[in-house]
């Protein structure tokens, strides 16, 4: 057996994500660095200052607003957007080892002893252990 000593290495994609990170806190921007092409086109175009906005909004400062102003009106898919995006997005159910079916057990039934019978006493010494 292999014994690895020392601080793990990152993943690829990890590594990735710290790098895009980094470039966000240096520039103030979401970096473009290992993207694919049409990714990378949309975030340059998201990170356009709008012409003419006195409040100096990119183009996703304007998506955002709109989609909170859908959800204020009542709109549910942006509701569940929002909240996905702020609080996170609901996991899935997790499966049983080895692909079963999750142990949950429903109880749709809890049997009532019979009024005609007396509860059983218990002893107070065994009651306390």
């Amino acid at each position: 057996m292999k014994m690895v000593t020392g601080k793990p290495k990152a993943s690829r994609f990890v590594r990735r994500a710290m790098r895009a990170t980094a470039e966000q806190t240096e520039t103030g921007t979401l970096g473009s660095r290992g993207r694919r092409p049409f990714t990378e086109a949309l975030v340059k175009i998201l990170n356009r200052k709008v012409p003419n906005d006195p409040r100096g909004r990119t183009v996703i400062d304007l998506i955002a607003e709109a989609l909170v102003r859908k959800a204020i009106e009542g709109d549910v898919r942006a509701i569940k957007e929002i909240t996905d995006r702020v609080e996170g997005r609901v996991p899935l159910p997790r499966q049983g080892e080895h692909d079963e079916r999750p142990a949950i057990t429903i109880i749709s039934h809890i049997p009532r002893p019979s009024r005609n019978v007396p509860p059983v006493p218990v002893p107070i010494s065994a009651a306390a252990s």
